[in-house]
């Protein structure tokens, strides 16, 4: 039972693997992630874009990013890695669609 509780069990406490100061069952994980997209996506951002955007410029940003995500892939991300590379990928297709 102990081994079960720590390894395979759904509703093993987890942290957020963005860093929110959030903590649910792992089995809520894809619930969490969409609930606070926005707030993983400007801890994000704000991480990768260290310089030349405001908070507002970055929540404008993620807004824009959002706008452009149509296969829902960022809210499909699950952890720091996965989202990085869904924000480059449409940081790229939004600036090939504006040449």
């Amino acid at each position: 039972m102990d081994r079960h509780c720590v390894t395979v069990c759904p509703m093993r406490p987890m942290k957020c693997p963005f860093g929110c100061d959030s903590s649910f069952p792992e089995r809520n994980l894809e619930q969490h992630c969409s609930e606070f997209l926005q707030a993983h996506l400007h801890k994000l951002l704000k991480a990768i874009h260290k310089k030349g955007f405001t908070d507002e410029g970055l929540k404008d940003h993620a807004l824009l990013l959002e706008k452009h995500d149509n296969d829902g892939k960022l809210a499909k991300s699950r952890d720091v890695r996965s989202l990085t590379n869904v924000v480059k990928n449409l940081e790229a297709k939004i600036k090939d669609d504006s040449s």
